[in-house]
């Protein structure tokens, strides 16, 4: 069992920390610690034992700060030591994006080291996340590099996200008091809700897919309405044939058979060709395309099925009806 206790506000975090863990005690431990955001670097005091000893090192080193964390453990790595103790505070580490990760090659980035103040300090790669559209939609992910912002070698303008309930105007100016009480000469601004984001970063993109997706399904009913029409015209035009065949003895379900074949085989020439003409073209598209690829297949062939369906539907339709008729009646219909 373990105690965890960890603070962030205007007053000062040892006194309260160490308050916490003494409420957690019942959980038993063997050695205690805490770390403490000490002018913008990680100050760490640890000791073996319960928490007077902790004490005791901290009247021999104190450390002030508004943000901390505290932790009592038992010992699972050996003899409870004040090295053995919680917390642990790391080496200088550093996450990349998979972007970046590109300029190790085939080599593994995890565990290499690097630099971004042409080599005054190093970072440790110690993991790999997906790559983020920060700036842009339409721009490709560039490399980018993660760090903690207490290990930062240089200053960086910093973002807070507030889980929130209730009304977000009145929570900004909560937001506001809170980071102020801390410091007042921290600047809080650009104060805005994750879909106020969203909003403002896909409108122009939604836009555009909007516009597209009526556009193209326009088209596509425009698209089955004179494949339906000239398939069924062409269907039409040989009830005189049918007759003839009729009156010599065809069955009617091989004319429809026959024209249904037929119909088909246009179809399936007519799909290809216009396949291989949207393959070709697609790449017009690829702007406004995130995480599709413009040769989508699950698009091709939904596509293709609902030209492929309503040509043999209107294939079928005048074929059944002109093998239904009264052979003489077919003949004279010329």
């Amino acid at each position: 069992m373990c105690g965890i206790v960890g603070y962030i506000g205007p007053r000062e975090a040892v006194p309260i920390i160490i308050d916490g863990l003494k409420r957690l005690e019942y959980r038993g431990y063997d050695s205690a610690g805490l770390a403490v955001l000490e002018s913008g670097c990680l100050a760490v005091r640890r000791a073996s034992g319960k928490l007077r000893n902790l004490e005791e090192v901290l009247k021999l080193n104190p450390v002030e700060g508004h943000f901390g964390i505290g932790h009592t453990r038992w010992a699972t790595h050996g003899a409870p030591t004040e090295r053995n103790a919680h917390p642990h505070a790391s080496a200088r580490v550093a996450l990349v994006n998979k972007a970046m990760a590109r300029n190790w090659g085939a080599r593994d980035p995890i565990g290499t080291r690097l630099s971004i103040d042409e080599g005054e300090t190093w970072m440790t790669v110690i993991g790999v996340t997906a790559n983020v559209r920060q700036f842009s939609l339409e721009r490709e992910p560039e490399a980018q590099i993660y760090i903690p912002l207490s290990q930062s070698p240089m200053g960086l303008p910093g973002r807070v996200l507030v889980r929130t309930q209730g009304n977000e105007q009145a929570m900004s100016q909560v937001i506001r008091a809170v980071v102020h009480d801390v410091d007042p000469n921290v600047p809080v601004k650009n104060i805005s809700t994750l879909e106020e984001l969203r909003q403002r970063y896909l409108s122009r993109p939604l836009l555009t897919a909007v516009l597209l997706v009526v556009f193209a399904g326009v088209a596509l009913v425009v698209t089955l309405t004179g494949l339906a029409g000239v398939m069924a015209t062409s269907v039409s035009q040989r009830t005189q044939e049918f007759g003839v065949r009729l009156a010599l003895g065809a069955r009617p379900g091989v004319l429809v058979r026959g024209v249904l074949r037929q119909g088909a085989g246009l179809l399936v020439l007519g799909l290809l060709l216009g396949i291989a003409g949207a393959s070709a073209a697609g790449h017009v598209l690829t702007r406004y395309l995130f995480d599709t690829a413009p040769t989508d297949p699950l698009t091709f062939a939904g596509v293709a099925a609902a030209l492929l369906l309503t040509g043999l539907v209107a294939c079928l339709g005048p074929a059944r009806r002109a093998t239904s008729v009264d052979p003489l009646q077919a003949l004279r219909s010329e």
